[in-house]
């Protein structure tokens, strides 16, 4: 509970006839005028007044008076007889909107019914951590790499992706009409393949068949490297087709490690 001064500052008491009550007291108690109630000099309430409270010659408080919650307070004079007695003395202050003592680096909130201090939490800096995500161990707020996170980067340029580390690559390509029962055609990847022998799909986009009879090309990889593969089609001699004379159209599809 916040501190306050029961009776103010620079009151200076009297006598009935007008003169100053110098030498007279002040007593401090709790509501029941019976049971005394420490004051003190500072608003931190460390150092205890006497009790009761003398008065200056000038029929002033001789020290400040500082106190929290309740009071009933009896005024004597230097012969020790009553004057007047008061009672139910508190602060005016709705308590919660009393301010706390500082705290140094905190904000100033509520929760609802008081007001209070909390720590700042702030971004950290981001000098030097491009890319990385912000996280948490649930105390402290820090910049983490992605890769010690265990997600996966992913990288899309034109028809390659790299999803950590696995890239896909993806094409469309013709073979010639050859006048013969097979055609081929080279393809170069667009990116190269450093760890292994990708795989390779091909699909025949042709609307229509490639030899006079409407035959369509049966399609296959071969050579397959980490630069490319050859695409080849045959409309199987043995069985009496006639030549390609049409072009194929193809797409294709790699997967392989970067």
């Amino acid at each position: 509970m916040a501190s306050f001064r029961p009776l103010g500052q620079f009151v200076q008491y009297f006598l009935a006839d007008g003169s100053v009550n110098a030498g007279g007291s002040i007593t401090f108690y709790q509501t029941d005028l019976t049971t005394l109630k420490n004051t003190y000099s500072d608003p931190g309430l460390t150092v205890l007044n006497a009790n009761p409270v003398v008065l200056d010659a000038d029929g002033r408080l001789s020290t400040d008076v500082w106190g929290s919650g309740v009071y009933g307070a009896v005024l004597k004079d230097a012969l020790g007889t009553t004057l007047e007695t008061l009672n139910n003395i508190q602060s005016g202050a709705d308590p919660g909107f009393t301010i706390p003592s500082l705290v140094t680096g905190d904000f100033l909130t509520n929760d609802g019914s008081n007001l209070l201090w909390q720590p700042i939490v702030q971004v950290p800096d981001p000098t030097g951590s491009g890319g990385d995500l912000l996280s948490t161990d649930g105390t402290l707020v820090f910049w983490k790499t992605v890769a010690s996170l265990g997600i996966p980067t992913i990288s899309i340029v034109g028809n390659s992706a790299n999803l950590d580390g696995l890239l896909i690559q993806r094409g469309t390509d013709t073979l010639p009409a050859s006048g013969g029962n097979t055609t081929s055609k080279a393809i170069t990847f667009p990116t190269a393949y450093t760890g292994g022998t990708p795989w390779v799909g091909i699909t025949n986009n042709s609307g229509s068949g490639a030899t006079s009879a409407g035959k369509m090309v049966i399609l296959g990889a071969q050579s397959v490297s980490g630069t490319g593969f050859t695409c080849v089609g045959d409309v199987n001699n043995n069985s009496g087709n006639p030549p390609i004379t049409a072009s194929t159209a193809i797409s294709w599809i790699a997967i392989g490690n970067a």
